[in-house]
């Protein structure tokens, strides 16, 4: 995720992983890593602040791809 056009401010972390703990109830592992590597958003949150868009109409599987990229 950028800060401006050009600088990088952030990673956002998305992967499925049903086993895990910090899985949410479809196993996905969410999270956020600022670009200095301080963890801004933690798996344990569960997606927490990123569920909001990841949840709009025509996702699949919370992935936004056949929305905004067909």
């Amino acid at each position: 995720m950028l800060d401006n056009s050009t600088t990088i401010g952030r990673y956002a972390i998305l992967y499925k992983q049903s086993g895990s703990e910090a899985a949410d109830a479809k196993g996905w592992v969410w999270g956020y890593i600022d670009a200095d590597g301080t963890v801004n958003q933690p798996a344990s949150k569960k997606g927490s602040a990123c569920i909001s868009c990841h949840s709009q109409a025509e996702n699949i599987d919370y992935m936004l791809m056949n929305k905004y990229f067909q």
